[in-house]
């Protein structure tokens, strides 16, 4: 991790100094966008917030038009600042569920690009996981492979078509995530996207890559769906969505309206297992911080009546510790605030598309 975090802000000084310096001749905004970027995650990641803070503010002015050249020079020098005077680094505690699940487990991380590499490194080095790197000309069915405990292929164009992604030559002994774009993960024959028991779409985070992979690991998660649960939707989906938060409520309504879903909608607990229970629609989106009746009350309802709806938790809380509890009272997914419609819209199709 010392090596990585040196590297690192020796890698953004020298790139730091020289986009200044390219602000007052051949200044390519491209490539000063990508650099930004990654600097937001992997920043945020080894726990240089301040790093973090300037880029994103960088990030944000050059998606203005017109472009300020003043403002953004301020803002690289900023960067060029927290570069060269970074704050102390700091991780957080992570969750011992994680821990115990992903210790010592050899995770195969095949074909990820460089950035994605570095965060999974240090994400899963957090879980004392072990990481072991495969490039996508590599045959999937190499004895390395086989004493991989779990398998994260990255899916873009250049590894669509690969044998990692074909169920004839992806080996079924360890559970697989497939991780990318959200529309290049869509883009997948829905055969293809059923080798998959988690996927991790971009732009995604440290906590949420060990949750995702160590829901991955679960033994639950791996065993047979449960009784009751309802098979691939056909005809108009209807979607039931709970939120305190009426903002919320209107953004996703959109969003589901404009997939052709049907929506009903409720604010509290008590009205949405009211609508469950007379309406049973597909799905439910359901907020897990609402006063009163939370929704870990108003799933465990659910579960225990035996109602056939699959059940995607919304939540503002970036713990693991909800996330996973969730899960074990009977969850089918979850998305954390603030999220895309977009990505929100996608795991409710796959999830109904089982």
């Amino acid at each position: 991790m010392l090596a990585l975090r040196r590297q690192f802000l020796a890698e953004g000084q020298e790139r730091a100094r020289q986009l200044l310096i390219d602000l007052d001749g051949q200044f390519n905004a491209a490539d000063l966008a990508k650099a930004v970027h990654t600097w937001i995650g992997t920043g945020g990641l080894l726990g240089y917030m301040a790093i973090s803070r300037q880029a994103r503010e960088a990030e944000a002015l050059l998606l203005e038009r017109p472009l300020e050249n003043d403002r953004l020079r301020e803002a690289l020098t900023n960067l060029a600042l927290a570069f060269n005077s970074p704050r102390e680094a700091y991780e957080g505690p992570i969750s011992e569920i994680i821990a115990q699940t992903l210790a010592g487990k050899r995770v195969a991380l095949v074909a990820l690009p460089k950035p994605d590499s570095l965060r999974m490194c240090i994400a899963l080095e957090r879980a004392s996981g072990i990481p072991v790197f495969f490039e996508i000309a590599e045959p999937p069915r190499s004895e390395a492979l086989l004493d991989c405990d779990l398998i994260v292929v990255h899916v873009r164009p250049e590894t669509i078509g690969s044998p990692w992604l074909d169920a004839a030559t992806i080996p079924a002994t360890s559970p697989v995530v497939f991780m990318g774009s959200r529309d290049h993960l869509l883009a997948l024959d829905p055969a293809v996207q059923g080798l998959a028991c988690e996927f991790l779409m971009d732009p995604w985070q440290p906590d949420e890559a060990l949750v995702r992979l160590s829901l991955a690991l679960s033994k639950d998660r791996a065993a047979a769906p449960r009784a009751g649960l309802p098979g691939a939707v056909t005809g108009k989906i209807r979607v039931a969505v709970v939120d305190d938060d009426p903002t919320v409520l209107s953004l996703v309504r959109t969003a589901l309206n404009n997939f052709g879903m049907e929506c009903f909608m409720a604010s509290d607990g008590s009205s949405a297992l009211d609508i469950v229970r007379r309406q049973r629609p597909h799905a439910i989106v359901l907020d897990i911080n609402m006063p009163q009746m939370d929704g870990f009350e108003v799933l465990a309802a659910i579960r225990r009546e035996g109602i056939s709806i699959r059940v995607l938790l919304l939540t503002a809380r970036q713990q693991e510790g909800d996330v996973l509890r969730g899960f074990a009272l009977g969850a089918d997914d979850y998305v954390v605030k603030p999220f895309s419609p977009m990505e929100l819209v996608a795991r409710l199709k796959r999830l109904l598309s089982r």
